[in-house]
């Protein structure tokens, strides 16, 4: 895995972004989705591949380590579901965009595993 920077305001660093959907339907185009910041710091990214007896890869998912722990998931107030976007910035261009597979909080931070798509 590779060490990450993951900033908002900073566009020579990453910066990580989830989808959610939005009830209350306030966007323009009448589209209720809207983004948000899951996290911005230093995380680590890697991949995570199921291959077959032959060596060839069957599947290709990617995972985001980040220092967020159960605790700081419960002062949140949205949390990444699955099938939701995620986009990975990295020296203020998108280098990884998937949908989420699985959320996991834990006691020394969390992990989310996406399925790449870009």
């Amino acid at each position: 895995m590779e060490d990450q920077q993951v900033v908002i305001d900073d566009p020579m660093f990453d910066e990580l972004m989830d989808d959610y959907n939005d009830d209350s339907g306030d966007d323009e185009s009448g589209n209720a989705n809207s983004s948000y910041i899951v996290y911005d710091g230093i995380c680590r990214s890697g991949a995570k591949n199921t291959t077959s007896d032959a060596g060839d890869v069957i599947t290709s998912t990617r995972r985001i380590s980040i220092p967020l722990t159960l605790k700081d998931w419960e002062r949140r107030e949205y949390r990444p579901m699955a099938g939701d976007e995620v986009k990975v910035y990295k020296a203020g261009v998108v280098c990884e965009t998937g949908h989420v597979l699985d959320f996991l909080p834990g006691n020394l931070g969390t992990t989310i595993l996406f399925k790449f798509i870009a």
